[in-house]
């Protein structure tokens, strides 16, 4: 097992893979208790920080200044079904990306593990554990 999601209480759960741990959740009703961010925010957080790794790591490599960088991500939803239609990433530099670099650095940010993911239509396969387990 790679990841352990566990129910906290009310719409609270707590992720955790190897000694890294994610707190989500949902504001249920009127109840304005903050649990975390709702599951889908942090799967575009984790787009926008799979993202600026690339980024940074091809910026490293071409001596193109990065520290300070930001990665904005907008993004639009539909309900029917219930799903992220279209994400905007806006990428900010602490200075000008030189002209030469520019249309690698928005191709080697289409390159990151989770937008290929995405774009190769990644499957997701759910079962129920046997209680014999």
């Amino acid at each position: 097992m790679d990841i352990l999601v566990e129910h906290d209480k009310d719409m609270r759960f707590t992720a955790r893979c190897g000694k890294y741990t994610i707190v989500t959740g949902q504001v249920q009703d009127d109840d304005e208790q903050n649990n975390g961010m709702w599951p889908g925010q942090l799967f575009i957080a984790a787009l926008g920080a799979c993202i600026a790794g690339y980024v940074a790591r091809f910026c490293q490599r071409h001596d193109i200044p990065y520290e300070g960088m930001s990665v904005e991500l907008d993004y639009d939803s539909d309900d029917s079904p219930s799903r992220v239609v279209v994400v905007h990433v806006r990428l900010n530099f602490p200075g000008p990306v030189p002209e030469k670099y520019q249309q690698a650095v928005l191709r080697v940010a289409k390159q990151c593990y989770i937008t290929q993911s995405i774009e190769h239509r990644m499957e997701v396969n759910v079962s129920l554990a046997d209680d014999t387990e």
